[in-house]
């Protein structure tokens, strides 16, 4: 699997709340209770609402910086999970493995004293590793949306 690493210019906190402004947070309550209800169309209006321009929505995030300072460790580090379940529909038509990467799985994260970097897995690298996944474009549509997306959130020309 190739992992990407984005340098940025920016603070932590810029980049965190960049992420945060482009990728909408999807209400899982409301997304399990669409899906319970059978409403194709609802289901898939509200994702559209929630992806919106970036199409992709945020799925989760946890703080794992302020976890690590009380132990002494300098650093400040988020996980997301970005995705579409309107994409992911292509994905997961193949085989259930895909929720391995399906959402897509990026941190966030800052030493202190170093630059603030973006860490993802490249989505076509890590849906190679599961054959039944390869008549997907789903993780070459990631590739190309994706990755660009990340890159203008830490201010850097992509490809690097």
């Amino acid at each position: 699997v190739e992992l990407i690493t984005m340098r940025s210019k920016k603070s932590f906190a810029e980049v965190t709340a960049e992420v945060e402004r482009v990728f909408a947070p999807y209400d899982l309550d409301k997304l399990s209770n669409l899906a319970a209800a059978g409403d194709p169309q609802k289901f898939i209006a509200y994702a559209k609402q929630v992806d919106g321009s970036a199409g992709f929505g945020m799925f989760f995030q946890l703080d794992m910086g302020s976890l690590m300072r009380p132990g002494g460790i300098a650093t400040e580090s988020k996980l997301y999970l970005i995705g579409s379940v309107i994409t992911g529909q292509g994905l997961f038509r193949y085989s259930g493995v895909a929720g391995l990467g399906a959402p897509v799985r990026f941190c966030v994260s800052q030493r202190d004293g170093e630059n603030t970097r973006i860490d993802i897995d490249r989505p076509t690298s890590f849906h190679s590793q599961f054959p039944e996944l390869s008549a997907s474009a789903v993780p070459a549509e990631k590739d190309a949306r994706m990755l660009p997306l990340l890159a203008t959130i830490a201010g850097i020309h992509w490809p690097a």
